[in-house]
């Protein structure tokens, strides 16, 4: 059966590589790296119509207001090639005097698709997943191809490239707790691994991935897991991992069986919504609101870092 992507007369991915097809016809042909930022610019807010001095401004914040809008007209012209490529689909863009909006309703955009699939499970921890939400994001989590837009570093893409990827992370968490809980650790353990590629740090993937490795019957595994666990949090955080992780390390050595896994969320969320992890108690709630409060210290170190150097490329 075809995809909903096949089906689309357009097609655009801005997650990796930009990618933007009519049916199965692919265009290279968008010139200029700030004609792509435009497209992706329009596309991330596309509930919305967008005026071009605001959109100058956005995409040229190094010009002064002349300058900005001779770019954005260049640009705009340069994406009306896309609707004279399209032949009958429905254009892309509604491009007026003052106001550029998205004018097609029929389009696939993989951002959306991530978006669609988090919202209604914003508040469902994976352990409570049903079947047929389990299998969405799972089909969901495939869009992916990478940061957006990478190689963007406009303060706008800087923070929407962070959005989406707490949003993908996730969804990876609640496939995560829904295949442990579903007593299925090699599906559990591909998609915590991914998660882990995301963000090494990530102490409750690490604690997942130990139950998982040891419920197959890997012992050594899981102790590996927590070494490897250990020294993720020293070299990105500085810390050491969770009186809850320590718990279960020792329980695994030991191979007296483990603890069964708790029903509530712990303490914290991101992207909007619980997480669900080890069992609460007062102390390691702390620890694991330490460890929240330095990645996303370190998180906005790397943003400032990102921002000097694009900073200093278009200066340079």
């Amino acid at each position: 059966m075809a995809s909903r992507a096949d089906r689309a007369p357009w097609t655009v991915r801005l997650f990796g590589k930009l990618d933007v097809r009519v049916g199965r016809e692919k265009f290279d042909t968008l010139p200029g790296r700030r004609t792509k930022e435009l497209l992706c610019y329009v596309l991330l807010f596309r509930e919305r119509p967008h005026h071009r001095e605001v959109l100058a401004g956005k995409l040229w914040p190094e010009s002064d207001t002349a300058q900005s809008r001779k770019y954005l007209r260049q640009s705009l012209w340069h994406l009306r090639a896309l609707d004279r490529c399209a032949g009958d689909a429905v254009s892309l863009l509604d491009l007026e005097t003052d106001w550029v909006a998205v004018r097609c309703v029929d389009l696939w955009l993989d951002v959306a698709e991530v978006e669609d699939a988090f919202a209604p499970v914003r508040l469902v921890v994976g352990e409570e997943l049903t079947g047929q939400q389990a299998r969405r994001l799972q089909q969901v989590v495939s869009v992916y191809g990478g940061d957006l837009m990478e190689g963007c570093y406009l303060d706008w893409c800087v923070y929407e490239r962070e959005r989406l990827k707490a949003l993908y992370i996730a969804l990876l968490e609640k496939l995560l707790g829904y295949y442990e809980a579903q007593r299925l650790p090699e599906e559990g353990i591909t998609y915590g691994e991914e998660l882990l590629r995301q963000d090494p740090a990530h102490e409750r993937a690490h604690w997942r991935l130990m139950r998982l490795h040891y419920l197959s019957g890997n012992r050594t595994a899981a102790l590996r897991q927590f070494k490897r666990c250990s020294e993720a949090l020293a070299d990105e955080l500085g810390v050491l991992p969770g009186n809850r992780t320590v718990r279960l390390h020792e329980q695994i050595r030991a191979d007296r069986g483990i603890d069964p896994p708790c029903d509530a969320p712990v303490s914290g969320t991101t992207a909007g919504g619980p997480l669900s992890g080890p069992p609460a108690d007062p102390a390691p709630r702390n620890v694991s609101a330490l460890h929240e409060a330095l990645r996303a210290l370190f998180r906005a170190e790397n943003l400032v870092q990102q921002t000097i150097r694009a900073t200093r490329e278009r200066h340079s």
